[in-house]
């Protein structure tokens, strides 16, 4: 894994990573690795988006030609032209060549990972119905890699936010991130999202059954 990992620090981050380049590396790989066993999905890879210029970006053109949501092109170029916005990160899940999620991170001083804004493909995604669950899945990763205290989802819209209760969100009780509409995951070391609330929910779904 780690001759893997040693080309790709070659080719996201230049031109030496850091140590928490590194780790962050390490950690999406442990991320993939576990999402492909959960997901029943070999094909399944996770990708750091690095410019604009990146294959996620042409894919997100070429593939999402409808019902998009978010420009993630232009969400990109502003992010990297405000540093004092913070340290940003943009991830994209493919299933085989299928892009079937984008999503941004930001990491702060508060020792917490915020999951910004998460789109799934509205077309074609074999990945439908668990994009929340797996960015959510690689932001515990990331938090347990840096021994960071909590996950956070930054202001989710109101029709996301019972995907993110079923797998052990909740409402911040205190911190500075109390705020209306925030959600968090506490983490506690080797505890995992609730993934099998999240395939029942998918399950009664597909069958035509009343889900809540």
């Amino acid at each position: 894994m780690f001759g893997f990992l040693k080309e790709k620090f070659k080719s996201v981050f230049s031109p030496t990573p850091s140590p928490f380049q590194k780790g962050l590396l390490i950690a999406i790989e442990d991320a993939s690795q576990n999402l492909r066993t959960i997901l029943n999905d070999n094909s399944l890879k996770l990708v750091l988006i690095n410019s604009t210029s990146d294959t996620v970006i042409k894919d997100w053109k070429k593939q999402w030609q409808k019902g998009r949501f978010c420009d993630w092109e232009k969400d990109f170029k502003r992010s990297k032209k405000t540093p004092f916005l913070g340290e940003k990160y943009y991830m994209a899940i493919y299933s085989d060549r299928t892009l079937c999620g984008i999503t941004r991170y930001s990491f702060d001083r508060q020792r917490a990972i915020n999951i910004e804004v998460i789109e799934g493909a509205s077309q074609h995604n074999p990945l439908k119905g668990f994009i929340i669950a797996a960015f959510s899945q690689v932001a515990l990763s990331f938090s347990n890699t840096f021994d960071i205290d909590s996950v956070y989802v930054f202001e989710p819209k109101k029709e996301t936010i019972p995907s993110y209760t079923r797998i052990g969100f909740q409402e911040p009780t205190s911190d500075g991130h109390r705020q209306a509409g925030n959600l968090v995951f506490p983490r506690t070391k080797g505890e995992n999202l609730k993934w099998n609330t999240a395939f029942e929910y998918q399950r009664k779904k597909s069958l035509g059954q009343q889900v809540s």
